[in-house]
């Protein structure tokens, strides 16, 4: 007697993991809003001016950045106007603010961390994982004497 094989649906993707804790609801990981309103707020604490940053954005994208794009993303007016991607490490990078790249990843649970707190994280998982060790040491020796 053979074994039927499952059947999947061919048009659905099968992801390999389950990467959702909790349902999602249709439109929940939009984050249009919340982008725009981090990069309004980056670009009203930017040092530099908007022309300034919108050259300096062409230069490091290769790309045309001008102010009336920074304007455009902005407004909220312009709903089809959306900041691209790609341009969020460039304006990270100029501006020093990682609030763009956060508010695009608001609703996973992930964060932006610098080099340097990624070094204190490293730093604190290991005594922490230092301290699991030495309780389990003492455990094991006073199981043995």
């Amino acid at each position: 007697m053979t074994k039927k094989k499952a059947r999947t649906d061919r048009g659905q993707l099968q992801l390999p993991l389950d990467l959702h804790r909790e349902p999602v609801r249709a439109g929940g990981y939009r984050v249009r809003d919340a982008v725009q309103e981090a990069l309004r707020e980056t670009l009203e604490k930017c040092p530099i001016s908007r022309e300034d940053l919108a050259e300096e954005m062409s230069r490091v994208t290769g790309e045309s950045v001008t102010v009336n794009h920074l304007n455009s993303w902005t407004a909220a007016s312009k709903q089809g106007w959306r900041f691209p991607l790609e341009f969020a490490a460039a304006m990270a990078m100029i501006t020093g603010n990682t609030a763009i790249l956060d508010a695009a990843l608001s609703v996973t649970g992930f964060r932006v961390v610098s080099v340097d707190d990624l070094k204190i994280m490293e730093f604190g998982r290991l005594t922490l994982e230092e301290k699991k060790r030495a309780s389990r040491k003492r455990a094991l020796m006073e199981e043995l004497l």
